[in-house]
Order: structure tokens, then C-alpha cells, then sequence
């Protein structure tokens, strides 16, 4: 587990019941999220196009860019921070599986 002090997963929480919790995710452009770690596993849609830095807490970071509707499965128990690198508010709807 990281030393890193470590937050929400995401801006808001939209929905939670025993099955799955929905995040909201905003980032201002040059915006990061806070450290987090995804206990369970998870998955991300993105809403607006998206130019990301994600960055790993054993060092690795890498950039990639999502178009809206694009679907990504996590990894459960990752620990990571994203940023907005784009010149754009990013946003992305986070589930998480119970």
C-alpha cells in the first residue's frame, strides 16, 4: 500500500447501492485528480474528449486520449493520479463493482 496521502476516486459520487457506487470525474484543464486507490474493481466512460497523463504510484506514467464513449476496465487495487494535460475540462463517469 502507498505512503501517499490518497482520495475520493473521483469529484462527486452520482449513485451507490450494494451493488456498484458511480463517480463523477471533472478536471479542469492542468488539473489532477488526488492520489486514490481502487479498491474494487472498477470501470470509466469517458464523457468529453480527453487528454490524459496517468501517472502510477511505482513511477510509471503514460499519456493516452479518449474520445467520448470510450470504455476502460481498471485495475482493481491500482493506485494512481490522473491529470488533464488538454487544453479542455475533462470529465469521465467512474464504476466501481462491489
Amino acid at each position: 500500500m502507498s505512503d501517499r496521502e490518497l482520495g475520493g476516486l473521483g469529484s462527486d459520487v452520482l449513485f451507490e447501492n450494494e451493488h456498484v457506487k458511480v463517480w463523477r470525474n471533472d478536471l479542469e484543464p492542468g488539473e489532477s485528480s488526488d492520489w486514490h486507490h481502487h479498491e474494487n474493481n472498477y470501470l470509466f466512460v469517458a464523457t468529453v474528449h480527453g487528454d490524459l497523463t496517468v501517472e502510477h504510484d511505482n513511477g510509471e506514467k503514460h499519456d493516452t486520449t479518449l474520445e467520448p464513449g470510450s470504455v476502460v476496465m481498471g485495475q482493481k487495487d491500482s493506485i494512481h493520479q490522473l491529470s488533464n494535460r488538454g487544453d479542455k475540462p475533462y470529465t469521465s463517469v467512474i464504476i466501481e463493482i462491489k
